[in-house]
């Protein structure tokens, strides 16, 4: 049987390394991503996949999770109301729709939550995001409607 993890049982078990002193958005930036590095540990364990959400040359993306997020982070308008509201979403997504988040899979998956999160918090189009994801308009638009 499949076990599943939701972002509110890993909230109460994280806490950032001790030997940390991150502050403000470095700690959020901490906290997001030991949540869905555990997520992604638990998705590469299952031999489910769902390879509509796979990247088109099937390999791993080249880029960490961490980095990943930094880089959005740094770059898009997303609030830290829009990152919250992402893991919402990939929860949802895992729980609900029993989607299996894995590592060949996650950085479209985080992309397309934030996108979502951000028109619903802060009405920004989804093109500003688009750039910093390195995807297509047509990638983008086909799986923003998978999730949907």
């Amino acid at each position: 049987m499949k076990m599943i993890i939701t972002i509110l049982d890993l909230l109460k078990n994280i806490s950032p390394l001790k030997e940390s002193t991150e502050e403000g958005d470095n700690l959020l930036l901490e906290i997001i991503t030991q949540c869905i590095n555990k997520i992604v540990a638990n998705g590469d364990q299952n031999k489910q996949t769902h390879e509509q959400f796979y990247p088109p040359n099937r390999k791993l993306p080249s880029i960490t999770v961490r980095d990943y997020l930094q880089r959005l982070f740094k770059y898009s308008p997303c609030s830290k109301e829009c990152f919250i509201a992402s893991l919402y979403y990939i929860d949802k997504l895992s729980v609900e729709c029993g989607l299996s988040i894995n590592s060949y899979n996650i950085h479209r998956i985080l992309i397309t939550t934030l996108v979502i999160s951000t028109n619903l918090v802060l009405s920004v189009p989804m093109p500003s995001l688009r750039s910093i994801a390195s995807r297509s308009n047509n990638q983008s638009s086909d799986f923003y409607r998978n999730v949907l």
